[in-house]
């Protein structure tokens, strides 16, 4: 008989990817809400020490974690998780949407651009088609970065002290939500976590998170925010530059009264005003969804970057994916809305 190849089973190989990646926790422990709860303070943040050997941080093995070495010293820095470490970490940068299968479906409508009598040459009209949907629940992402901090140094290695920057407040409706995200981040980041008490009350790190606002000069907005579209890190190839700026092109192209800039952090927001209630917010990144605004151009520019895309304070918004008719949505949606092109 033949002589095979040994080949490892399944369950072995799955139970080495394991060890190296930790679970996602299913609840929050009782000790973290014990903790919680016998606290005079309403407000906390998640961290997590690690050791890491000065070996490895030579070779920058840990730049994904903001530890590197450069210039001859080893540094620590601000990092946003990638978003390829877990469903957490991609949480924080990207929309998570349920959908609700247990509540009745809802109607929705799709435009199209048809020809006359079809044929092209006669002419073309928009036709809208509706269809049925579940609804959805779109739960935005915080964005939140993660604080690294060397707290002990000897001849071997260095211990990491990383600190959530978003801090959560005990009184605020999403806070277990809030919590449980957090945790999660951290446990596939580094398969551990612990909170304390914050030393930032609520209200200071809300001013942290403001988006501040500036209008872009008219003949020279395209090419700034191609800049930003090249320079940013999600957008890794030249096919997918190519298509980000080719959205501001076309949002150019529709004549918008001014465009804004927001900046909160690292993060950058791009805003086309088409009237006083009216704003495009696109991204700069490949793949994201544009979301259409609609309220007070002032009350808008006055939310936190966790408010601005969550459909709050009394305004309403559209979401339009990046597939192929995304164009024809957005301009049937600004029609509907007394802009013309």
């Amino acid at each position: 008989m033949e002589n095979l190849p040994l080949v490892k089973p399944p369950f072995v190989l799955y139970r080495r990817w394991l060890m190296k990646k930790p679970h996602n926790i299913r609840k929050i422990p009782e000790s973290i809400f014990s903790f919680i709860k016998n606290s005079v303070s309403d407000d906390f943040i998640v961290y997590a020490e690690q050791a890491f050997p000065k070996n490895n941080i030579y070779k920058n093995v840990y730049t994904k974690l903001g530890i590197s070495f450069e210039d001859n010293k080893i540094k620590a820095k601000n990092f946003f998780p990638q978003k390829s470490t877990g469903r957490f970490c991609k949480y924080n940068q990207n929309v998570r949407i349920i959908v609700h299968k247990e509540l009745p479906k809802e109607t929705g409508y799709r435009y199209y651009t048809v020809p006359n009598f079809g044929d092209y040459k006669k002419g073309t009209h928009e036709v809208e088609r509706p269809y049925e949907y579940y609804p959805r629940e779109y739960i935005h992402p915080s964005f939140t970065e993660i604080n690294s901090e060397i707290i002990l140094e000897n001849e071997d290695e260095i211990v990491v002290r990383f600190t959530s920057t978003e801090i959560l407040n005990k009184k605020s409706k999403n806070f277990e939500y809030r919590l449980f995200s957090n945790l999660n981040m951290f446990q596939e980041l580094f398969g551990t976590f612990n909170v304390k008490e914050s030393n930032t009350p609520y209200p200071e790190y809300l001013k942290t998170i403001k988006v501040e606002w500036e209008f872009l000069p008219e003949g020279e907005r395209l090419e700034y925010i191609k800049k930003l579209v090249l320079t940013n890190s999600e957008n890794k190839t030249a096919e997918k530059q190519k298509e980000v700026v080719e959205r501001f092109e076309f949002l150019q192209n529709c004549h918008p009264t001014a465009v804004v800039e927001g900046k909160s952090g690292f993060l950058r927001y791009i805003g086309y005003q088409f009237n006083d209630n009216l704003v495009v917010f696109e991204n700069l990144r490949y793949g994201n969804a544009l979301y259409i605004m609609f309220g007070s151009w002032k009350e808008l520019s006055k939310r936190s970057r966790l408010d601005l895309l969550s459909g709050k304070y009394g305004f309403d918004f559209e979401r339009i994916v990046h597939k192929k008719n995304w164009k024809q949505n957005l301009l049937y949606c600004l029609k509907r809305h007394g802009v013309k092109n």
